[in-house]
């Protein structure tokens, strides 16, 4: 499912007069960014890979309109691998880059979207890879995961582009709502924070639902 960005501008539309609305939903997606970025809030699953003997590099294909941030995890074979970095791998098995074996045992984050399988793999496997992502929006985005309207995200979102709009020097500026839609803003990402590491569970909002009235 998804929501338009169209959604967001239509909740924020009110409060921002003569503010045109391409201004408003290239705010709204920066927001969304920022937030998704922030509280690695929009995770999925991605369809397993394939692994081809003697290639260890491995890129993550994200959804569509939507950018990797970080990859969360990485299973083999039904195997949950270790990540390491770079500096710990060359101070602990600095031949690492160049071993091999049968089956992956951990992995180095080459980039937000791409892995690195240690020791390289010298066997096909089917499907055998699987990796969990967090995601942000493209700049260019018209829609997102429906999650990102869900209640413990909106009001988040919505305050953050109010705070950020209403600083602008402009016609539709209010920097003293500015400020204090900022501390909602930040508020809001410590509380989706909590709410992600709690297994997106019920939890108590610093900042409502019915945010604007």
């Amino acid at each position: 499912m998804s929501a338009n960005i169209d959604d967001f501008v239509a909740e924020l539309r009110p409060y921002l007069n003569d503010c045109p609305d391409f201004i408003i939903e290239d705010m709204v997606i920066k927001v969304l960014s920022e937030v998704c970025t922030k509280t690695r809030c929009w995770q999925t699953t991605l369809a397993a890979v394939d692994v081809v003997a003697g290639t260890a590099s491995y890129a993550s294909t994200p959804p569509a309109n939507s950018v990797v941030v970080e990859v969360l995890k990485v299973i083999y074979s039904d195997l949950l691998l270790s990540g390491y970095d770079m500096e710990t791998l060359d101070t602990e098995t600095p031949a690492w880059r160049a071993s091999t074996g049968p089956s992956a045992t951990h992995y180095l984050g080459e980039a937000a979207d791409t892995i690195r399988l240690i020791p390289t793999p010298t066997e096909d496997v089917t499907g055998a890879l699987v990796v969990r992502v967090a995601l942000r929006p493209t700049k260019t985005t018209t829609t997102v995961d429906d999650l990102l309207y869900k209640d413990e995200i909106l009001p988040t979102v919505l305050a953050g582009t109010l705070a950020k709009l209403m600083l602008m020097p402009k016609k539709w500026a209010d920097p003293n709502l500015a400020v204090a839609r900022g501390a909602e803003y930040r508020r809001g990402l410590t509380d989706i924070l909590n709410w992600v590491e709690r297994g997106y569970g019920k939890r108590s909002l610093t900042i409502k639902p019915q945010l604007f009235c």
